[in-house]
């Protein structure tokens, strides 16, 4: 009951912040709507099993992984946001066979920047991100978490070569039920995307990106090797303002101290509109799929998911 009554108090909440800061803000620069194209996020919740905790926990980091910004008339962009997600999980605690149905209710602020250099072929990103993540019947899952990464980004002159990103990334996650750590990792991440237009007329676009991570954890027991590969499409309607992104996503985790070999499947389709260059709303449905080299299918999982989200972005 109380995680319901922190749902509706920050819902409400959060549309009495987009009301205000309609009427304040100058919604008739073209420029701006462009800009603040963001790429559609994928809403993976972290894992509720000791065996999966520390993975889904970094697929929730990796959620914001596309919502870069394209920038190119100013050196230095900052960005903060508030996002209000809410979803319901079949299998919110990803178990085999006994996994739990679940609302996830999930406010998180970020902060991200991003810099160009004067050549113009290269930027640093930096982002912060501060979730929290509220489950309801599912006990001892409620826990908040800080993810934090820096970017070097290289923009090739010629379009058909992808930009190539790299970085460390790090974030902690820690029980509201217990207090104690749930998990928390640092390490090294390379990459490369791209985004191409299909069709202009049409303002069709399909993108691409790569990225591998070595994630070290405490306590060490899961420390892996990761390698993302995700591909989707993008159908804008009515001056960009509506978006359709169906995608695919897999994930292959090594682990260094086993011979545990975790391979993940997600497939889902988003659909958002943007309401003005400051508020966002989005629904989104994903299809997930674990299949493990642990025995006894010990980490075998299937979960499917659906929920809305809304975001209120400020730039500065």
């Amino acid at each position: 009951m109380r995680s319901w009554k922190l749902t509706i108090i920050s819902i409400l909440f959060l549309l009495t912040l987009t009301a205000l800061w309609s009427q304040a803000q100058d919604n008739t620069v073209a420029q701006q709507q462009e800009d603040l194209r963001q790429l559609g996020q994928t809403a993976l919740d972290g894992s509720l099993t000791d065996l999966n905790k520390d993975i889904q926990e970094e697929i929730y980091a990796d959620s914001g992984m596309l919502d870069l910004l394209i920038v190119k008339d100013f050196k230095t962009r900052m960005f903060l946001s508030l996002f209000n997600d809410l979803e319901y999980h079949s299998n919110a605690n990803f178990d085999d066979g006994d996994g739990e149905g679940s609302f996830v209710h999930d406010i998180a602020i970020q902060f991200y920047t991003t810099t160009n250099m004067p050549n113009e072929t290269f930027t640093i990103d930096t982002l912060t991100r501060v979730n929290n993540l509220i489950y309801e019947g599912v006990d001892e899952q409620n826990r908040w978490g800080v993810f934090n990464r820096i970017y070097g980004t290289y923009h090739p002159e010629y379009k058909w070569i992808p930009d190539v990103f790299f970085g460390p990334e790090v974030f902690r996650y820690q029980s509201w039920d217990t207090g104690k750590r749930t998990s928390a990792s640092i390490g090294p991440t390379i990459g490369v995307s791209d985004y191409f237009t299909l069709n202009s007329k049409t303002n069709t676009g399909i993108y691409y990106l790569y990225k591998y991570n070595a994630r070290f954890y405490q306590p060490g027991e899961f420390d892996h090797h990761s390698n993302l590969v995700n591909i989707g499409i993008r159908q804008f309607f009515f001056e960009n303002k509506l978006m359709i992104e169906p995608y695919y996503s897999f994930y292959v985790y090594d682990y260094m101290h086993s011979n545990r070999l975790d391979l993940q499947h997600y497939a889902g389709i988003n659909v958002s509109y943007r309401f003005s260059d400051e508020f966002t709303a989005k629904l989104g449905f994903t299809w997930t799929n674990n299949e493990s080299s642990l025995a006894d299918n010990e980490a075998d999982y299937e979960d499917y998911s659906g929920g809305m989200t809304t975001s209120l972005t400020y730039r500065f």
